[in-house]
């Protein structure tokens, strides 16, 4: 069975079931109530670095939950080069990745759930309240990874400063593609970024389940609600992914750091720069500079 979301961030979300038996069955979901509930993060209390500063480790005496936002997804897309303080930071704030080495004799493993570094498959299966320890590295790759492909998104979408659409190789070079091809036309572009997002969506785990239109059950009545559950960190992120890819029309890549960002103000004209918020000395110093150049332009004349 597969399921298909439309314009989830709208009142109405419209879902398709696709049966193994080739029946489509459509149905619409509103969401004025708050959306569609989802799972939250696991936080472990005690997160730290080792002293080389290349492994993350935790344990849990003690536990929180908390569930992400758009601004997590924001965060750890700056993380490509972070410092050990910061990653460590991020974490006790939002999660650690769960992630586990899969060992080379395991080969009946999904390959699309895995994600390669350091020469190694790494999987995001290890369950909360299990102590362990992850690479920084490993998170650096990821976060450098989601920063091209909401990158790439803005582009497709043309909310750059160049709003052409057309293919952007560079990006595509950091992202873990191991059977693409070259991307040569738009198309190329809109397959493999389909094919990516639903590879991050696996290695994730992200899926719908049965759940209730409140929390716990009920002695009064049976309401029954969709909901969104996934594997810890790279789950949420991969959920808020798929949100912000569908239906984010606000996300801009800023002209000035080059980071993706979501534009509260209303939006540029096609082809204007349009800056974030940490970057607005930069729009005020390059409109002064603009102004300059027309006067002395003008006075040239």
């Amino acid at each position: 069975m597969t399921i298909v979301f439309r314009s989830p961030l709208a009142q109405i979300v419209h879902l398709r079931i696709v049966l193994s038996n080739g029946f489509h069955y459509v149905f619409n979901m509103n969401t004025t109530r708050g959306g569609i509930e989802h799972s939250g993060i696991c936080i472990p209390s005690d997160i730290t670095v080792d002293k080389a500063g290349e492994n993350l480790h935790y344990s849990y005496p003690r536990a929180k939950w908390r569930k992400p936002t758009d601004r997590t997804l924001q965060m750890f897309s700056r993380l490509g080069n972070a410092s050990p303080e910061e990653i460590v930071a991020f974490a006790r704030q939002n999660g650690i990745l769960g992630a586990t080495q899969i060992k080379p004799q395991f080969k009946l493993w999904n390959e699309d759930r895995v994600c390669r570094y350091g020469g190694a498959d790494w999987a995001f299966i290890r369950p909360p309240y299990f102590d362990g320890c992850e690479p920084l590295g490993l998170w650096r790759n990821l976060a450098t990874q989601l920063r091209a492909i909401l990158r790439i998104n803005a582009r497709l979408k043309g909310h750059t400063h160049d709003p052409s659409p057309k293919p952007s190789p560079d990006e595509w070079k950091i992202i873990d593609l191991r059977k693409a091809g070259p991307i040569d036309t738009l198309i190329d572009e809109q397959y493999l970024f389909q094919y990516v997002i639903n590879q991050w969506l696996r290695r994730g785990n992200v899926r719908p389940v049965l759940g209730t239109e409140e929390e716990g059950y009920s002695l009064e009545a049976t309401d029954w609600a969709i909901q969104i559950n996934y594997d810890g960190l790279v789950g949420a992120l991969a959920y808020r992914l798929l949100l912000t890819v569908v239906g984010e029309d606000r996300l801009y890549i800023c002209s000035g750091c080059g980071e993706p960002y979501i534009r509260a103000v209303r939006a540029p004209r096609p082809g204007q720069e349009n800056f974030c918020s940490d970057c607005v000395d930069i729009a005020s110093r390059r409109a002064v500079e603009r102004y300059r150049q027309k006067k002395r332009r003008g006075e040239g004349k």
